[in-house]
């Protein structure tokens, strides 16, 4: 159940970008979810994509997502969880198989 987790938070990501109609650049930049689906985005079609997408039909002023503000918060959040992992296997220890028959 837990392995859903991601899932979940990247569906959430999605759908928080299509259907809020908000005005921050900070709330898909600080998300890695919504920011790596940006940079997809933009790399397929081919120019930078709104901040928002409720946003783009409610007002003629539209707030385009910079890529590289996106590629930046990607690789901060890549290197977090690297760190973090290499943190936490430091901390498993490995038992021998002897040790764990019980007689």
């Amino acid at each position: 159940m837990i392995s859903f987790v991601p899932l979940v938070i990247a569906m959430f990501s999605y759908f928080v970008y299509l259907l809020l109609d908000y005005r921050d650049p900070l709330v898909i930049y600080v998300n890695p979810f919504a920011s790596s689906m940006l940079l997809a985005g933009e790399a397929y079609y081919g120019s930078e994509l709104p901040v928002s997408y409720m946003v783009s039909f409610s007002s003629s002023e539209i707030e385009k997502s910079h890529p590289i503000y996106l590629i930046s918060s990607t690789l901060i959040w890549s290197i977090a969880l690297t760190i973090a992992n290499m943190l936490l296997i430091r901390k498993l220890y490995i038992v021998k198989i002897e040790e764990e028959k019980v007689l």
